[in-house]
């Protein structure tokens, strides 16, 4: 099974109605867990298992974008020790 990713996008988001754009050609994608757009950075961010040229040529039709970040998801399972 394929680990899941945090993509973050930079993308030319200047209103409302671009960010509507957007968050309808991203969320199009199958596999995402999480979408979340900074509008002040100009920064879309995805966590999922996505292939980030996918959503990049997504979001290439709507808005100026490029691709900033990808790193894998760390993990949240906590391991417990036992001791005596």
């Amino acid at each position: 099974m394929a680990e899941p990713k945090k993509i973050v996008y930079g993308v030319g988001v200047h209103d409302d109605k671009c960010k509507r754009k957007v968050m309808k050609a991203i969320s199009s994608l199958e596999g995402i867990q999480s979408i979340e757009i900074n509008m002040k950075d100009k920064k879309l961010t995805v966590v999922g298992i996505v292939n980030p040229v996918c959503g990049y040529k997504k979001l290439k039709k709507v808005c100026h974008t490029e691709i900033l970040i990808v790193e894998a998801v760390k993990s949240q399972k906590v391991e417990t020790k036992l001791t005596k």
